[in-house]
């Protein structure tokens, strides 16, 4: 393609400007015929091979590891546990505002009022995990996609152990944190409920993993890999 393309088109392109002041009429015109003869033939050449241009190139092939997972993992739950953390933290002081606003209210239309903000918040938490899920998901078979790999069980498993790890790590922190049973109780409710959507939604992705492909999901994949 460059020989032909520096040959053919630039080469109309010389001749058009060496003969661009000739008066001879007869030879300019012969002139004219030899320039579009070179570029048509550069047209037909490129129609002829379009579809060897239009090929991708041969991509790289990337050495797939079982520790190159585990680290990828691992540093995902570090990622994940800050965002989920700064996630939380906002949601906090959007309904603490909310709920100084509302308490000057009725105490029934306060409650009516205020339940909307906690299943929104609830729901945005969820959404994270199963992104997170979809993030192990994908990663375990991003990385089990490989001929060397034998001990299947092993990545699923720790994508599972990676997929419930972080939500069990700030679960066991707020715990700690707790000053009665009523409120541990609440906080083991709530940290389970997450840590099964989480688990549920991994199983499911490594069963079927096109679900992994609804934007909503993979947009996060997308952006990683």
């Amino acid at each position: 393609l460059k020989t032909f393309y520096r040959t053919k088109f630039i080469g109309s392109i010389k001749l058009l400007l060496v003969n661009r002041y000739c008066k001879d009429r007869s030879q300019a015109l012969e002139t004219y015929k030899k320039i579009n003869a070179m570029k048509d033939s550069f047209v037909v050449f490129i129609d002829t091979h379009s579809s060897d241009f239009s090929k991708e190139l041969p991509t790289i092939p990337t050495k797939k590891t079982y520790w190159g997972m585990f680290f990828r993992l691992l540093a995902g739950d570090v990622i994940i546990t800050i965002i989920f953390s700064f996630l939380v933290s906002a949601l906090m002081v959007v309904i603490i505002g909310v709920m100084k606003v509302l308490e000057k209210l009725n105490s029934v239309i306060f409650i009516i009022l205020l339940y909307p903000f906690i299943i929104i918040s609830g729901l945005a938490q969820a959404y994270l995990w199963l992104l997170w899920a979809a993030f192990c998901a994908f990663t375990v078979k991003y990385f089990i996609n490989s001929p060397a790999v034998t001990n299947y069980w092993l990545y699923y498993l720790t994508g599972l152990i990676s997929a419930a790890g972080p939500m069990s790590y700030l679960s066991s922190m707020e715990e700690e944190t707790a000053e009665s049973y009523k409120e541990l109780k609440r906080i083991r409710v709530g940290s389970s409920a997450y840590i099964l959507v989480t688990i549920i939604g991994y199983i499911i992705f490594c069963i079927w993993p096109f679900l992994m492909e609804y934007k909503y999901l993979f947009w996060a994949n997308n952006l990683l890999y």
